[in-house]
């Protein structure tokens, strides 16, 4: 777990970042009473009472701090920008760790990614839903087609995936966040998830909370153990690190610098804008 550790200046070895191609986040806690407690007198709260509210939340049951991280997400935050560190193991390849500078906007659902280290295929990707034909604008970093300022591609060609775990049209901190709960609530209904309160954590200066999440020896669940933090202020997965059942790292995703509902535009998601 990274309490008080700054994660980006690790030796990281290697959840989600790149889904389906219906990007709106049409799922989620939108209802309070759907969630069995009350979130707004959570999220009412500010510091010191609120850190108690999530640590006591955290410690009773994590699949309510996971939905009160949902529907905050769903509730409160319109766009947000930052810096984002991930690393993945694809195919059994682990690849060299990035660091992404981005923006991401909830409606129309919008992301841009600059890819300032250890870029991939593209080192520029930006995502419209409902323009350009539903297809992303990258910049290639293949040195034979590199000269070209970008060129489309499908967000599901078969090419995403031999070095992203998912698609860009599944990222943003609730779609992570509903995809936790989802594996998490069936696992806990078969009996084969054990978590562990690890309490208050800073990552890159934001303080948080941490749970570590423990699938039973069941090697058909390759994530056997992961660590997440999610951070008092805006109640987002700031940390999340997963292995395998024999200690192989299969993914790290990390966040430094966000800032929330800074009033991103269409003009902050066009090709001219961002260097495509």
């Amino acid at each position: 777990m990274p309490c008080k550790k700054i994660v980006n200046q690790l030796v990281l070895a290697g959840i989600f970042v790149f889904g389906s191609v219906c990007p709106a986040e049409q799922h989620g806690f939108m209802d309070t009473d759907s969630l069995g407690f009350d979130a707004n007198s959570i999220l009412s709260k500010t510091g010191a009472e609120r850190q108690a509210a999530i640590e006591k939340l955290a410690a009773e049951n994590h699949l309510n701090l996971i939905r009160l991280a949902i529907y905050n997400s769903r509730q409160n935050h319109k766009d947000y920008v930052g810096t984002f560190y991930k690393q993945e193991r694809v195919r059994g390849k682990l690849l060299p760790r990035q660091t992404i500078e981005f923006k991401f906007r909830k409606e129309p659902f919008s992301v841009f990614m600059d890819v300032v280290q250890g870029a991939g295929p593209a080192d520029k990707i930006l995502f419209v839903e409902g323009e350009n034909r539903d297809r992303m604008v990258v910049h290639p970093t293949n040195p034979l087609v590199r000269w070209m300022k970008s060129v489309d591609r499908d967000p599901l060609d078969k090419e995403v995936f031999k070095t992203n775990l998912k698609p860009i049209t599944k990222f943003g901190f609730a779609n992570t966040l509903e995809i936790m709960s989802a594996t998490y609530e069936k696992a806990q209904r078969e009996g084969i998830l054990n978590v562990k309160y690890t309490g208050p954590c800073e990552v890159n200066g934001m303080k948080g909370v941490g749970v570590e999440v423990e699938f039973s020896e069941d090697k058909k669940q390759p994530d056997h153990k992961t660590e997440i933090v999610i951070d008092f202020e805006h109640l987002v997965p700031i940390f999340v690190e997963s292995k395998s059942l024999d200690g192989k790292l299969l993914y790290h995703y990390s966040y430094e610098d966000l800032k929330f509902n800074v009033g991103l535009e269409d003009k902050d998601f066009t090709p001219a804008k961002v260097g495509l």
